[in-house]
């Protein structure tokens, strides 16, 4: 119900004439957030909670279970591009660049420790054989 109710909301943000929604939650609600990705929602802004957006102009993705974590396909990029954009991410760990979310999630992870939280996340490095994405099968 509340996926079909999510649903409604974009559908009528679009119709509407807008891009589509966001909606904020705090980072360590883990099952939350998955829920919301699993809706096809984007992590668009980090700085003091996550704000997801589902909108109709951004490349679709996939996760899958790739051995000890879970890999993320993204149809026209990549969590950390390469070495240049990771040493420039500082500038942008608030929203923007996803080498900035990268980081911030090492902030993050390691604040909710310090709190007491359980965090139960896959190291950020990435396998060497990460599976091959379902649009990118022929």
């Amino acid at each position: 119900m509340a996926r079909r109710a999510l649903d409604a909301v974009y559908e009528a943000a679009v119709t509407a004439g807008l891009n589509g929604v966001q909606l904020h939650t705090h980072w360590a609600g883990q099952s939350t957030v998955r829920w919301y990705l699993a809706c096809s929602m984007w992590v668009m802004s980090w700085k003091h909670d996550l704000g997801l957006s589902r909108v109709k102009y951004l490349s679709r993705y996939e996760v899958t279970h790739s051995g000890p974590g879970f890999a993320l396909a993204v149809e026209d990029g990549a969590l950390v591009r390469g070495s240049d954009e990771w040493e420039s991410a500082p500038a942008c760990c608030d929203t923007g660049q996803p080498e900035g979310l990268a980081r911030k999630i090492g902030v993050f992870e390691g604040t909710a420790r310090a709190d007491g939280w359980l965090v139960r996340t896959p190291p950020l490095a990435l396998p060497a054989d990460l599976p091959t994405p379902s649009w990118a099968r022929t």
